[in-house]
């Protein structure tokens, strides 16, 4: 019962993938789904749901997302195999053009039988969980983004805030 993987690709042939995938000349057949690379970088978030601990990790590529790992439940159990499903789902959209506010409008809201509260806001189900991170890694890339376009020696916006208080 072996499960079928890809090969590993070198980076410099990965990266050389991803050109030809953004330009829609890649040479994998019938998909021009990106691939991954060795090495990515990200942000896990944990969240409270009604069925436990939620961590939801983010990773991106170029500055776009590309993949996410949703961890939650028991091994083996519905949920985690649930979670396992979601997360391979976005992340193979992601790695196909569709936006992260897409996702996060297709699952937030989503309810069950068990809502709970994370810092005052109500998390309805593990769906709205995972559009609730996908939010949070959305501002925190803004952000970094934002940092990283101020010169050195001058202040964000945010630090110039927290100076003004």
């Amino acid at each position: 019962m072996g499960r079928a993987t890809k090969p590993i690709i070198s980076e410099k042939a990965a990266k050389k993938e991803v050109s030809k995938a953004k330009a829609g000349t890649s040479d994998s057949p019938g998909t021009r789904t990106t691939p991954r690379p060795r090495v990515l970088h990200g942000q896990t978030v944990k969240i409270r749901t009604g069925c436990g601990a939620l961590y939801v990790t983010v990773n991106t590529l170029e500055g776009r997302f590309f993949e996410l790992f949703i961890r939650g439940g028991k091994a083996g159990g519905c949920a985690a195999s649930q979670c396992e499903a979601i997360g391979r789902l976005i992340s193979l959209a992601w790695r196909n053009g569709i936006e992260p506010d897409d996702i996060v409008m297709q699952l937030k809201g989503i309810s069950c039988q068990r809502p709970s509260k994370e810092e005052g806001e109500e998390i309805l189900s593990c769906a709205d969980a995972v559009a609730k991170a996908i939010e949070m890694a959305e501002a925190l890339e803004r952000e970094k983004e934002s940092q990283d376009a101020v010169p050195k020696g001058q202040k964000t916006e945010r630090e110039y805030q927290e100076v003004q208080k």
